[in-house]
């Protein structure tokens, strides 16, 4: 066996070890390894089940455009400060 000496070893292939091969590559640095211990890429996203919204939250607690939240509570509309002049 041949040993071969790599600059960089990256431990895992998820968002952020894929994100940082590629920015590596960017950089001119090619002597680099990915090692990820699942059969497929994707780390966390790759490996859980994640439930859907509704799982999670009652439907009366997230407001629809048409039954729009009466409190105004996680509006992402702008509102106008009015100054004290």
């Amino acid at each position: 066996m041949t040993d071969t000496h790599l600059r960089v070893a990256i431990i895992g292939a998820g968002f952020g070890g894929l994100g940082t091969a590629i920015r590596l590559q960017q950089d001119g640095i090619d002597d680099f390894a990915v090692f990820e211990r699942a059969e497929t890429l994707g780390g966390t996203w790759q490996a859980n089940t994640y439930p859907a919204p509704s799982a999670t939250y009652p439907r009366s607690s997230t407001p629809s455009r048409s039954r729009p939240n009466p409190t105004g509570a996680g509006s992402t509309r702008c509102r106008k400060k009015s100054s004290s002049t």
